[in-house]
């Protein structure tokens, strides 16, 4: 583990912690839901993967806030520069187990379809604005982030050349946060005024990235007020800590409730400001001992590897054929899936991803 480790006391324990109470949202909920066990993470009432869409956003909010416009080539640069490193960090990873997902069909390991429209996985296109319910169906989210990271710098260049091309002083980076915040939200309200609440909402609505691109803004309007009002934020941390876990809860638990257009518009933005709230008091977390620092931040870096890798072994799991029925059964495999899930990702952070992010640092 200590391997791939580095530089371990310059890293934020907790945003670390942050990531991976993520992580475990997402992969325990989804083993106690296969193995028909009590999914206690449903207690939690938030979603994994808006948990790392405003983590996202806030991280790289920090990187885009210090790009200079100071002149179109100067800008220019910084924004490829930008988006050479976010493609070393994501599509490698994104690829292989792409290429995987379709070797497993192909292996009638799990089932989906593969025909012509496949190919749109390859250009991010599989949930653009519609849904293609073909196969592997966690790379919606990947889809969203990274139609977020090339949108989101372009924009920021139009507005630069429209406030020069017109002599207007603006504050691009705020302008564009905010347009990213309301766009996606009037497209939502838009889309849901005109449909009938039987259709199918996750499917068309929580998983397309028109409609999700909002999610990760909240995470960029957090680093801008970071920037500017860091004192004040961190020193009303747990406030905003108790506002965030408040508003979650009671989104959750009250208002949603057979409510279509509130669950599939609002919702999205609320629990996107009240997840934006959590960050803070993370940020400031100190540090604990040497170990739960170590493993806190050894699970934040296998992350991105365990999301890719935790569904393909449910389903070689599930095609094996193994019977479980008793309840001992289903924890011992449920323990099995978490060790062999973690177990993959560090090897394939350690041989696939980390050599990426090697190449990414180089100067």
């Amino acid at each position: 583990m200590l391997n791939i480790l580095p530089d371990i006391e310059k890293r934020n324990f907790g945003l670390d912690l942050f990531r991976l109470s993520a992580i475990l949202i997402v992969v325990l909920g989804h083993g106690f839901h296969f193995f028909g066990l009590k999914n206690y993470i449903s207690y939690i009432s938030v979603d994994g993967v808006d948990l790392f869409f405003v983590l996202s956003g806030f991280l790289i909010g920090r990187i885009l806030i210090k790009i200079k416009f100071d002149s179109y080539k100067q800008a220019f640069k910084e924004i490829l520069t930008f988006l050479k490193r976010r493609w070393l960090r994501t599509l490698p990873n994104y690829f292989l187990f792409l290429i995987f997902n379709i070797l497993m069909l192909c292996a009638g390991i799990y089932d989906g379809i593969l025909n012509i429209n496949t190919l749109a996985y390859f250009a991010f296109l599989q949930n653009f604005k519609i849904p293609l319910d073909l196969m592997f169906w966690e790379s919606w989210s990947l889809a969203v982030e990274e139609w977020f990271y090339l949108i989101f710098p372009v924009l920021l260049m139009v507005m630069y050349c429209i406030g020069r091309l017109f002599k207007v002083k603006i504050n691009l980076f705020l302008c564009s946060v905010i347009l990213f915040i309301i766009i996606p939200l009037v497209l939502r309200i838009s889309f849901c005024s005109s449909q009938a609440a039987s259709i199918n909402a996750d499917l068309f609505i929580r998983k397309i990235v028109i409609y999700r691109l909002d999610t990760i803004a909240w995470g960029l309007l957090t680093a801008f007020l970071f920037s500017t009002q860091q004192k004040i934020i961190l020193k009303h941390s747990l406030l905003l800590f108790v506002i965030g876990v408040s508003g979650i809860t009671l989104m959750n638990n009250v208002l949603c409730f057979d409510n279509f257009m509130f669950n599939n518009t609002v919702y999205f933005s609320l629990q996107s400001l009240f997840i934006a709230c959590l960050i803070p008091l993370f940020f400031k977390t100190g540090n604990p001992g040497k170990l739960v620092k170590g493993g806190t931040a050894f699970i934040s870096l296998i992350s991105y590897s365990m999301y890719l890798v935790h569904l393909p072994v449910l389903y070689l799991i599930k095609f094996t054929g193994f019977e479980y029925t008793y309840r001992h059964e289903k924890i011992l495999l449920m323990l099995f899936y978490l060790i062999i899930t973690i177990s993959v990702s560090a090897i394939v952070y350690s041989f696939w991803e980390r050599p990426f992010l090697s190449l990414r640092d180089r100067k």
